[in-house]
């Protein structure tokens, strides 16, 4: 029975995990770069690679609800627990620092200082959006 999957495309997301946290795990300077230079590319390539266009042709709407749930939903969740844990360390109130708050709704590596790495979901949800209006 088939599953639909295609082994090569997941080979290659096991393969930019394993990447990822290799990348991050390294503390040497010496190939970081080289993994950087396109694991975090990958992903983005083996989405667009696996976007069904006609499952969504003229339901815009539809693709956004979609997204939004598979995408942002987990990103506002994990970017939340982030965010209260953060306030639970450094002694804070959730809403004493709205600036940082705000970071979840900017969603850059930046603004998301006590969890950096949550800057891939909003960008993918972009992407995924302005790829399909395109």
């Amino acid at each position: 029975m088939s599953s639909g999957r295609i082994s090569w495309i997941d080979i290659s997301k096991g393969l930019g995990i394993i990447l990822v946290i290799y990348g991050h795990a390294l503390y040497a300077e010496d190939h970081r770069y080289l993994i950087y230079a396109f694991h975090i590319p990958l992903f983005f390539f083996l989405s667009g690679f696996t976007f069904n266009y006609d499952k969504y042709h003229n339901k815009s709407l539809l693709l956004i609800q979609k997204t939004a749930k598979d995408i942002l939903l987990p990103y506002v969740l994990f970017a939340v627990i982030s965010y209260s844990n953060w306030v639970l360390q450094n002694g804070g109130t959730l809403l004493g620092s709205l600036s940082h708050l705000s970071g979840i709704l900017y969603g850059n590596s930046s603004s998301l200082f006590y969890n950096v790495a949550l800057w891939f979901l909003p960008c993918l949800f972009l992407t995924k959006v302005l790829f399909a209006f395109i």
